[in-house]
C-alpha cells in the first residue's frame, strides 16, 4: 500500500522527482514481489531501491532489464 501511495502521490503532483525506498519487498515473495517490482519500475521516473538478497532473489531478471534506465 505505500508504494501505491508514493506512486501516486507522484503522480498527481507532477514532480519529476526520484522514489527512493528502502527494502520494499521484504514481506513478499513470488509473483507479488515480482509485479510490484515490475510496477514500481514501470510507473516511476528514478526508482532507487534498497534491496537485501533475499528480495533480489527471483527478481534477477527484472533488475537487468530495468538497471540504468
Amino acid at each position: 500500500m505505500t508504494i501505491a501511495f508514493i506512486l501516486a502521490l507522484t503522480k498527481v503532483s507532477e514532480v519529476e522527482a526520484p522514489n527512493v525506498i528502502d527494502t520494499p519487498l521484504g514481506m513478499m515473495s513470488g509473483y507479488v514481489k515480482r509485479e510490484v517490482l515490475r510496477l514500481a519500475a514501470e510507473q516511476s521516473s528514478q526508482l532507487i531501491l534498497f534491496l537485501t538478497h533475499s528480495e533480489i532473489t527471483g527478481c534477477e531478471d527484472i533488475l537487468d532489464e530495468r538497471a540504468g534506465r
